[in-house]
């Protein structure tokens, strides 16, 4: 009815919600460029059983009215959900669960029918990481700490880690990006922020995480790519946090408490396509800790978020320039990570807790330079960029010892 009546604001607001993109394999997949080494599909088909019900609610007791949406709810929770139960209800409506299967198939004294779901080669359930990659990145910063990262993770879920050095930025890469990599970040352009370098900007963030993942050693849909900054190690095993958030989502990161129009300036909402109030309103995801599996969808992200930090409008801390106003609670522009969060969203993507994060793994640098800013604001007390910097360097020493001890 909007879209015959509505004015263009809110058509043109349907239509943007219509083409939203969906994480992972769904149809809207398809219309991604697929990339030849690229495996296909694995079928997935239903089995119709007359008067039978599963037993079991899988997620929750919510009903749906139409066969086809509680079919595809399904699919999305992948191996939490054996098919759906449906029962008639008033007219000609139908009201479906989602169930479990515990009992299977059991007769229904309700004349209920279900929809099993069969896999074929676990074509419609989230596919097994056989093989977890860690990789991170330190070139003139955070080197000592980037060995007890590579370290942890083997002890905790990886398969093997990367710790990789300036060497691997070829040199296509550097002459490209030669401004963004040795730019100048003055004490007035970070201001409410506390960046771990005083020159350039983390483009070789998205860069490292999609060569990785584009290595042809590594098979499509049963990598697992997890990245950190150097300054994190692990303290418990990822593989419980790997399979649970990409079980139905090609990517995973961290929801921060910060908003995103707080620290994401407009002209990245703008050239993003992403200039909504449901992303601006939205908490910023984080970009310490990234779970990638390596399927086309994951490849097309990571390309168009390399793009996006090589365009200078997006990635600095410059003034906007497009002639969109900052959003009221606009502080500063979060470069990589801006880039990033508005992308994910865009994508549907899923998003872990930083209680889920903290649970795995210890941010040292970050979090030091987090209670730094916190205590000085508690205390009124005004500290420079160097007094932050400071802190983080304080605490990786602590942490190495620790680690040594």
């Amino acid at each position: 009815e909007t879209l015959r009546t509505g004015n263009s604001q809110e058509i043109h607001q349907i239509l943007w919600n219509a083409r939203k993109t969906i994480s992972p394999r769904r149809a809207t997949d398809r219309s991604y460029r697929r990339h030849e080494e690229g495996s296909a599909e694995e079928p997935c088909s239903w089995h119709y059983a007359q008067e039978a019900y599963l037993g079991g609610f899988a997620d929750s007791a919510e009903e749906f009215q139409k066969v086809e949406t509680a079919l595809c709810k399904c699919l999305h929770l992948g191996r939490a959900c054996k098919g759906i139960t449906c029962e008639a209800a008033d007219g000609d409506r139908e009201s479906c669960t989602l169930r479990k299967g515990s009992p299977f198939l059991a007769p229904s004294p309700a004349e209920e029918w279900s929809f099993v779901k069969v896999c074929h080669d676990l074509g419609c359930n989230a596919t097994p990481a056989k093989r977890i990659v860690h990789v991170n990145f330190a070139d003139g910063c955070c080197e000592r700490e980037q060995a007890q990262s590579s370290e942890s993770a083997l002890r905790f879920g990886a398969s093997e880690s990367r710790p990789l050095r300036g060497d691997f930025l070829d040199d296509a890469f550097r002459r490209k990006n030669e401004v963004l990599l040795k730019f100048n970040r003055t004490p007035e352009l970070t201001q409410h922020k506390t960046p771990s370098g005083k020159v350039g900007y983390y483009v070789w963030k998205p860069y490292v995480v999609l060569r990785t993942v584009l290595d042809p050693s590594l098979p499509w849909e049963t990598t697992v790519v997890v990245w950190t900054d150097a300054g994190i190690h692990f303290v418990s095993d990822m593989r419980p946090l790997t399979q649970e958030f990409l079980r139905d989502s090609d990517v995973a990161a961290t929801r921060t408490p910060m908003n995103e129009g707080d620290f994401s300036k407009r002209d990245a909402f703008v050239l993003l396509d992403a200039d909504f109030p449901s992303i601006m309103e939205t908490n910023q995801i984080a970009t310490g800790i990234i779970l990638v599996r390596k399927t086309r969808l994951a490849v097309s992200f990571l390309e168009r978020w390399l793009a996006a930090c090589e365009d200078r409008r997006i990635m600095t801390e410059e003034p906007s320039i497009l002639g969109y106003p900052e959003y009221p609670s606009f502080r500063n522009n979060n470069d990589d990570q801006t880039a990033f969060s508005l992308l994910f969203k865009l994508h549907g993507f899923r998003a872990f807790s930083v209680e889920e994060r903290d649970a795995v793994v210890y941010t040292g640098r970050n979090l030091a330079k987090f209670l730094k800013a916190s205590n000085d604001f508690a205390l009124g007390v005004t500290s420079d960029r160097d007094a932050y910097l400071q802190a983080a360097d304080d605490a990786a020493g602590q942490s190495s010892q620790s680690s040594a001890t």
